[in-house]
């Protein structure tokens, strides 16, 4: 993600273009006009309404208690809004039109997955198992239910405390490595949408002078979905948030310049050479681009660091494992294990 919007609004405009995301997903131009946003927006905050009639969620708590939980430095958090988030994949799965969503949460629960396995320090490190989703449940109208279920106390574990400190500390190890994430996404397909979008992202990729192998943060970010949309606000292949969108030129109002792929990925060229060219390596503008240049800028600052691994700790848990999900993806995607040493 790269710096709100109510829930409700976010769940509004999503479920509203979602009907172009097909003629999308293949390539094809997507003519935009402002009576169709209005229209979109209309029949999106209509099916919102229905979701909050049918199911009661408090779409804003969930969106907030997952995003906080992703930008925390404590593993338990992720943990916590685990079952959550389960639920609300599950649901989303079965809503027309909310492919774009279930992308973007997908994405995360990799994470969620990732810190279950940290926190079960007792036994062997085996790479984590794909994940099962549930069916969803029904939810009466009427019934006051929430997607989650109440947290319960956690029992202590059953395994030696120095033995359960040193396992997690190899299994936080572990899920910073590029190694551990190729395994755990070496059985995933490539997004359907890639055989048309790759190419036409590592062209601007090249022209802004990026390895064009970078553009497969797409996947991590979006499922290389163009309509993806995170609960606070950020959108696109590249997930953008408003200010940083216009930053680089792009309008998102009457129509989201962020949904357009071409434009998305020219913005994200730029972004990322701007942070190379205040980090000058690779892992610390991923992690910029995850946490906020700030943010990387000043946790180098105070540990007198000079590189990722240094400063892992210090900064979310998320970005601690964005970075070498990204290198693995790369990966995966090229046939290599590297990221490219320095811009074109």
């Amino acid at each position: 993600m790269v710096g709100k919007k109510s829930w409700a609004g976010w769940m509004a405009v999503f479920f509203g273009v979602g009907i172009c995301l097909s003629g999308v997903a293949r390539g094809q131009d997507v003519e935009w006009d402002e009576q169709e946003v209005d229209e979109w927006v209309r029949q999106g905050a209509v099916l919102v309404q229905t979701l909050h009639e049918e199911y009661e969620v408090d779409w804003e708590l969930v969106g907030e208690w997952v995003t906080r939980a992703l930008q925390s430095e404590e593993w338990q958090s992720l943990v916590d809004v685990d079952a959550a988030a389960e639920q609300l994949y599950a649901m989303l799965k079965t809503v027309p039109g909310a492919a774009g969503q279930v992308d973007w949460l997908r994405q995360r629960m990799d994470y969620l997955d990732m810190a279950a396995w940290v926190m079960r320090a007792e036994g062997p490190l085996p790479t984590p198992k794909p994940r099962r989703f549930p069916t969803p449940r029904a939810f009466p109208t009427g019934q006051a239910t929430r997607v989650w279920p109440t947290p319960t106390p956690r029992a202590a574990p059953t395994a030696a405390p120095v033995k359960v400190a040193n396992v997690r500390q190899g299994r936080e190890k572990a899920v910073g490595s590029m190694e551990h994430w190729k395994k755990a996404l070496a059985k995933r397909s490539v997004p359907a949408r890639a055989e048309v979008l790759i190419p036409r992202l590592k062209a601007i990729f090249r022209e802004e002078g990026i390895p064009e192998n970078l553009v497969w943060l797409a996947e991590v970010e979006s499922s290389l979905n163009p309509l993806a949309k995170s609960p606070v606000g950020a959108a696109g292949l590249f997930q953008f948030m408003p200010a940083t969108a216009e930053r680089f030129g792009m309008r998102v109002k009457p129509e989201d310049e962020r949904l357009d792929p071409e434009k998305s990925a020219r913005a994200a060229a730029q972004y990322l050479r701007i942070l190379y060219g205040r980090f000058d390596d690779w892992p610390l503008s991923l992690a910029a681009y995850n946490a906020g240049e700030g943010r990387v800028g000043r946790v180098l600052r105070e540990r007198k660091a000079t590189c990722f691994d240094e400063i892992a700790d210090h900064l979310p848990v998320e970005t601690r494992m964005y970075v070498p999900k990204i290198m693995a993806v790369i990966a995966l995607r090229e046939g290599g294990g590297a990221l490219p040493l320095s811009p074109l």
